[in-house]
C-alpha cells in the first residue's frame, strides 16, 4: 500500500467518502440479458465481486429512464417505473457490505437510439440526417425535440434519480458526454436550434443538464450526491465539436448548478475505440492521433490534459478513465501532483476484480493482466447479445454458476497435457482446489500458441507474454510442478499413474484437398508454427518481432488462404513487413472466430494498405504461378504469388485422449483439442475442468 499511498488514499466526494482513488466505472455489462430491465442475479454478482475486491465506488451501468426511447437498444436496465427498485435496493445493499459507496449513471440514448428494435425515430436536438449523423446504423432523421418533451425528459430523470435514493444509491452521475442526447445538446455540431436550449451560447447549450442536476438537489436533497460525465475536447466534427476551453466553461456551469464530481474523457466522433485509448496503436500508431490526448504512454493517462485543465478550473473532485491499470505508478503520480483525484477502470477489474485488494495488499505481481482484448464488450455487438466475459477470467459472469473455488472432495494427482491458455488454467483451477497438479508442455516455453500470437500481432496493445508470465507465476505459487520440453505419451502416463489427465494439446490442421498443394510455394501453418518454434527457443516474442521485419521465409508477394481471425492477424504482420499481401475466403464475412470491433478495424486498416480481400472464392488449384480460383461472380482467375500460405480453420485433435483410454481412470479435454476457439474459450475449459475434477 505505501507504493500507491495516493492512490489508496481515502477521497471525500460531496457527502461520502471513498476508501480508496478507485472507481469502477458505468461501462455496460449485458449481464441483464433477457431479465426485462430487472435486476439479475448475475448482474448483483458482477457488482458485488468488484466491491469484495476493494473499488472505493461502484458506479452501475445507466438503466433505460424513457423507455423505449431512452437506451440504444430495448434490452437494457430500467428504471422509469417503481417496480425496479427492489433489484436496485438488494444490488445496492450487496455493494454497501463489502465497504464500497454505490452510484448510478444515468444517460439517455438521444441519436443512439436504434430505429430498427423500436420502429421509433431517435431524439435530438435538431433533425439531423446524412452525413451528419453518420454514426447511425442504419443512418436516421431524428425527431426533434420539443420544449415540452424537453421538460417531460428532465423530469425523468429527476424521478429516476428520486427512485434511486430509495434504492439506497449513495448518487448519481448524469451523463452528457459522446453524442447521447444531453452531449449533442451541448454540441455545435448537433445543435442548430435557436430556443432556449440552442447553439448560440454556453448557457443555452447547457440549460438541459443544469436543470436535470438542479432538479435532482432539489427533489432528493442535497446530500444526495449528483456528479456529472462530460466530453473534454471534441474531435472530428467539422471544427464544431467543443474545443477543452468550452469544456472547463461547461463544468464551472455544472458545479454552480450543483455538481459534486466530475468525470471528463475527450471524444472522437465516429470513432468507438475513442473510448480505449490503446486501440489508437492497433493494427498500428493511427495517423490522424487526436493532438489534445497525451499518448506519451501509449494509452494510460492520454485524457489527463483534459481532465487537469477543468481539475484547475473547479473545486469539485475530478476523475478519469482510460487504460489505468496499464501504468498504476502514473495513475499514482497524477494523483499525487493534484492532476486527477481517482481513476475510473473496467476492463482491468473485469480481468480481476481484486485490483484494488492485491494493491493495498502489496501484491500487484498477482494482479491478473488485462489484455486490452476488448473480449468484454462483444455481448454488445453481437446479434444476440450475451453475458459479458472476459479472455482471461473465466470466472467473470459464473458467480452463480460456482462458489469461489471450493475445495475437492478428494485431492487427486492430475497431469495436465499442454502448456497453452487451456493447460494452465486447467493446473491453476485444479492447485487453487487442493489438487497435486504436474503440468507438461511438449515446447520449451509455456503458453502454448500463444508466444507465436505475441510475434505475429506484436506486444501492443495487446501482450500475450503479460497472460504467460502472469500464469508461470501462479502455477509457481500454487505448487504446481511444470515441465517444459517433454511431450506426454501413453508409456508417460503408464509409469507416473496419476488419478486423472487433462488433455489440452491444441487442435490439428484441416487436410487439404486443393490440387497443387504440394506446390513448393505452400507453407502450411503447421510448417510455419515449426519455424517459429525452433526460432523461440533462441528468442523472445518481441525480439523475434524486430527481427522479422529484416527478414522473414516469406516471398514478396503472398496469399493467404482462410479469412478467419488467424488469416487476418497473419495479413497484418505481412502487411507491415513490406510484403503484397490478398487473404481469400471461402465464406461471406472475414474474421470468423475474431470479436467484432477488433475484426471491423482490422480489416478496414487491410483494405486502405492495399490489401486484396476476396470472399466467397472456391479454391481450384495451386500451380507455379499462384492461386487459381472462382470468385463469388463466377469467373475464374489466377492470384499470382511467391508465397502460398493456408490459414483454414482448425479441427479438434482428441488423439492422444483416445490413445490413454484404458491407461488412466479419469481423462479430460480442454481447448482447441476438443473444440478450436480463442484464448477465452481455451481458458473458460481450462476453468471448467480444473473445477470438475
Amino acid at each position: 500500500m505505501r507504493r500507491y499511498r495516493y492512490l489508496m488514499s481515502p477521497l471525500n466526494v460531496g457527502s461520502i467518502t471513498w476508501k480508496n482513488r478507485i472507481f469502477k466505472t458505468a461501462a455496460g455489462s449485458n449481464m441483464m440479458v433477457g431479465s426485462n430491465g430487472y435486476v439479475s442475479e448475475v448482474l448483483k454478482q458482477y457488482y458485488w465481486s468488484f466491491a469484495r475486491g476493494g473499488a472505493g465506488c461502484i458506479f452501475v451501468e445507466s438503466p433505460d429512464i424513457d423507455f423505449p426511447l431512452g437506451m440504444p437498444v430495448p434490452t437494457w436496465l430500467r428504471l422509469d417505473d417503481d417496480k425496479f427498485i427492489p433489484g436496485f435496493r438488494e444490488l445496492v445493499d450487496g455493494i454497501h457490505r463489502y465497504g464500497a459507496k454505490a452510484c448510478i449513471q444515468f444517460w439517455h440514448a438521444g441519436p443512439w437510439h436504434l430505429k430498427i428494435f423500436t420502429g421509433l425515430a431517435p431524439l435530438a436536438p435538431s433533425p439531423h440526417c446524412e452525413p451528419e449523423i453518420k454514426f447511425l446504423f442504419p443512418p436516421t432523421t431524428c425527431e426533434e425535440l420539443s420544449i415540452e418533451r424537453i421538460e417531460i425528459i428532465t423530469d425523468k430523470f429527476i424521478q429516476a434519480a428520486e427512485r434511486a435514493r430509495i434504492a439506497g444509491f449513495d448518487g448519481v452521475d448524469v451523463n452528457c458526454g459522446a453524442n447521447h442526447l444531453l452531449g449533442s445538446f451541448m454540441s455545435r455540431f448537433w445543435n442548430y436550434r435557436t430556443d432556449l436550449y440552442g447553439y448560440d451560447s454556453l448557457e443555452n447549450r447547457s440549460r438541459f443538464t443544469v436543470n436535470i442536476i438542479r432538479g435532482i438537489k432539489k427533489r432528493c436533497g442535497n446530500d444526495f450526491n449528483v456528479g456529472v460525465l462530460m466530453n473534454g475536447t471534441e474531435y472530428n466534427m467539422r471544427d464544431l465539436g467543443n474545443t477543452r476551453e468550452e469544456c472547463v466553461e461547461f463544468a464551472r456551469i455544472f458545479e454552480a448548478a450543483g455538481a459534486d464530481s466530475f468525470q471528463i474523457r475527450p471524444y472522437q466522433y465516429m470513432n468507438i475505440t475513442c473510448y480505449w485509448p490503446e486501440q489508437f496503436f492497433y493494427p498500428e500508431k493511427k495517423d490522424d492521433m487526436p493532438k489534445g490526448m497525451d499518448f506519451s504512454r501509449r494509452g494510460p493517462g492520454a485524457f489527463i490534459p483534459d481532465a487537469d485543465a477543468v481539475k484547475k478550473a473547479i473545486s469539485k473532485p475530478v476523475f478519469t478513465p482510460g487504460r489505468w491499470n496499464g501504468d498504476l505508478d502514473y495513475a499514482e503520480e497524477c494523483i499525487k501532483h493534484g492532476l486527477i483525484d481517482a481513476i475510473g477502470i473496467t476492463r482491468g477489474l473485469n480481468a480481476d476484480p481484486e485490483l484494488p485488494n492485491k494493491i493495498r495488499d502489496g501484491r500487484v505481481d498477482e494482479i491478473r493482466p488485462c489484455t486490452a482484448c476488448l473480449t468484454c464488450l462483444e455481448g454488445h455487438y453481437l446479434p444476440k447479445p450475451t453475458y459479458t466475459y472476459c479472455r482471461i477470467n473465466p470466472f467473470m459472469g459464473k458467480d452463480m454458476e460456482y462458489e469461489s473455488y471450493p475445495e475437492a472432495r478428494q485431492k487427486k494427482n492430475v497431469l495436465v497435457a499442454g502448456g497453452g491458455p487451456a493447460g494452465m488454467e486447467a493446473a491453476r483451477t485444479a492447485a487453487m482446489r487442493g489438487h497435486k497438479v504436474t503440468l507438461y508442455s511438449g515446447d520449451n516455453f509455456l503458453g502454448g500458441l500463444m508466444p507465436m500470437a505475441a510475434m505475429v500481432k506484436g506486444d501492443y496493445p495487446e501482450n500475450f507474454q503479460d497472460i504467460i508470465d502472469w500464469y508461470g507465476l501462479q502455477l509457481k505459487k500454487l505448487g504446481v510442478k511444470v515441465i517444459t520440453g517433454e511431450k506426454v505419451t501413453p508409456e508417460l502416463v503408464g509409469k507416473l499413474k496419476p488419478d486423472a489427465v487433462v488433455v489440452a494439446t491444441g487442435a490439428a490442421e484441416r487436410s487439404s484437398s486443393v490440387p497443387g498443394y504440394d506446390n513448393s510455394k505452400v507453407m502450411d501453418s503447421q510448417s510455419l508454427i515449426e519455424k517459429m518454434r525452433t526460432a523461440l527457443k533462441f528468442s523472445k516474442p518481441s525480439h523475434l518481432g524486430k527481427i522479422t521485419r529484416l527478414w522473414i521465409p516469406i516471398g514478396s508477394s503472398a496469399v493467404i488462404m482462410g479469412g478467419g481471425i488467424r488469416g487476418l492477424q497473419l495479413a497484418a504482420f505481412l502487411v507491415k513487413r513490406g510484403r503484397k499481401v490478398a487473404v481469400v475466403e471461402e465464406m461471406e464475412t472475414f474474421g470468423q472466430g475474431g470479436l467484432v470491433t477488433t475484426m471491423w478495424i482490422l480489416c478496414n486498416w487491410l483494405r486502405k494498405k492495399g490489401c486484396t480481400l476476396l470472399p466467397q472464392v472456391t479454391y481450384e488449384e495451386i500451380n507455379d504461378k499462384g492461386l487459381v480460383i472462382t470468385d463469388k461472380h463466377g469467373q475464374r482467375r489466377t492470384i499470382e504469388a511467391e508465397s502460398i500460405l493456408p490459414l483454414e480453420p482448425l479441427v479438434k485433435d482428441e488423439s492422444l485422449a483416445k490413445k490413454l483410454e484404458g491407461v488412466v481412470r479419469e481423462i479430460y479435454t480442454a481447448g482447441s483439442c476438443n473444440t478450436p476457439g480463442l484464448i477465452r474459450d481455451a481458458t473458460n475449459e481450462g476453468f471448467k475442468v480444473g473445477m470438475a475434477l
